[in-house]
């Protein structure tokens, strides 16, 4: 008997799980008929524990570790969830503020923020794909952040944040259309400042 409060059977997958808004959504989403995969770069202690808090909620969790500024990392962790037969939805939340300013930016530096954000949400959407059109109901969340439209005399500009989250932005974009034929949404969300730990990095 339904009792009005059971959900459909699902599999999502969460990157930069271990604070802040992916642990929040992964509370958020927990419950008996879902699975989470939930990622962090090398917080695994944290991670385990919103493992546990979904588990504890009738869920199914399971760990992924690597930095996703490694080009394997992505295809690694689609491969790790359709072995456990399906995905649902990406929620591609991992990131972090880099305030260098602009003068003193590093190639280096630049290069990975956009390795780590627009890229890794580049590979880990292409190996998704077919995951996503095989679902009743495929979904793609882009978190983004408000660093990459708030630009002010006497502000801190974050240019290797704000580019990469452009760049997420527009990838965004691109896949919405590229998808919209198989029923997957896509969207992408800005959020303002967020309180987590300190020293945080998804």
């Amino acid at each position: 008997m339904n009792n009005g409060d059971e959900r459909p059977p699902r599999t999502v997958l969460i990157t930069g799980a271990a604070s802040g808004i992916g642990a929040a959504l992964c509370h958020r989403l927990a419950g008996p008929g879902t699975t989470l995969f939930v990622h962090t770069r090398a917080r695994q202690s944290d991670v385990d524990e919103v493992a546990q808090a979904v588990i504890a909620k009738g869920g199914q969790a399971h760990v992924l570790l690597g930095d996703l500024a490694d080009v394997q990392v992505a295809d690694e962790m689609i491969a790790a969830v359709s072995k456990a037969g399906g995905l649902d939805a990406l929620v591609a939340n991992a990131g972090f503020a880099d305030k260098t300013p602009l003068a003193t930016l590093a190639d280096e530096t630049l290069d990975y923020s956009l390795a780590a954000m627009p890229g890794a949400f580049h590979r880990l959407c292409r190996a998704a794909m077919p995951l996503l059109q095989a679902a009743p109901a495929g979904r793609v969340v882009a978190v983004s952040s408000f660093v990459a439209h708030r630009f002010q005399l006497g502000g801190v500009s974050m240019p290797a944040s704000a580019a990469a989250k452009a760049g997420l932005e527009a990838l965004a974009r691109a896949l919405a259309v590229d998808l919209a034929p198989f029923g997957v949404t896509v969207n992408c969300v800005a959020p303002g400042y967020v309180e987590k730990q300190a020293g945080a990095h998804a």
